[in-house]
């Protein structure tokens, strides 16, 4: 990107050739026109590498993407063989009991997945999606909580996507790296208008102060969320008013 800056910075200094040209011989209607075709041609120039610079980022922004989502659907793969190993186990023992209880269990997994896709705020239902699939410490259990059958959480706010991806990305740097079992549940919760977002944290975190002075900075630079409580890590609950 630095090439791409220095290289149309010398590009668009050659201008200074016609504007000496204009200097010697002001008037001349040959090298006025030199000049104009100069500068167009340069602006040509600039337009055709500048679009050839964006067509190459988006190309590879999307190879990215698609790298990400091969990633976070082998995750997916690897866990649904996992549950039918353990399934297929339970068959053969001839514990029917187990395998009515681990069913339900998958079943939860899969509407609390279906939850995360009716969010509807892009980056982060991927982000929620692909937790799985980035090195942390940390498992995240998601739930969903409603206060009428059939009814669906809307998150239509970028920012407040970003506010959510912010606190868990925080979780997730200052969770201790010890090999205890460490577990992060959140929990959306509609309740009248308003959106209750939970974080209940078991497990260690490293430096309690950062984490504290982390998570009020984002706080602060969202205007609809307000903490309920005192700011602590093990529960973090949030209100937002609008949405």
């Amino acid at each position: 990107m630095k090439g791409w800056f220095r290289w149309r910075l010398w590009l668009w200094l050659t201008a200074i050739i016609p504007a000496l040209f204009i200097i010697v011989w002001p008037g001349h209607s040959l090298v006025n026109l030199l000049a104009v075709i100069w500068v167009a041609v340069l602006g040509l120039v600039d337009v055709r590498v500048h679009q050839k610079q964006h067509k190459e980022q988006l190309a590879s922004t999307i190879r990215s993407t698609h790298k990400q989502w091969i990633t976070v659907m082998n995750h997916h793969r690897h866990d649904w063989m996992n549950d039918l190993q353990v399934l297929f186990g339970y068959v053969k023992l001839g514990k029917q009991e187990r395998v009515a209880e681990y069913v339900e269990r998958i079943k939860v997994k899969m509407l609390a997945e279906s939850s995360v896709s009716k969010l509807q705020e892009p980056h982060l239902v991927s982000y929620l999606l692909g937790f799985r699939s980035y090195p942390s410490s940390i498992r995240l259990d998601i739930s969903f909580e409603y206060e009428h059958d059939r009814e669906s959480i809307h998150i239509e706010d970028q920012q407040l996507g970003e506010l959510i991806i912010e606190i868990l990305s925080i979780y997730r740097l200052y969770a201790s790296k010890a090999g205890e079992d460490q577990l992060l549940k959140l929990t959306f919760a509609k309740k009248s208008n308003d959106l209750h977002i939970q974080f209940l944290y078991h497990g260690s975190i490293m430096n309690e102060s950062l984490w504290k002075e982390k998570i009020e900075h984002q706080l602060n630079e969202n205007s609809s969320a307000q903490i309920i409580g005192a700011l602590r890590p093990d529960q973090l609950d949030l209100q937002i008013t609008k949405v």
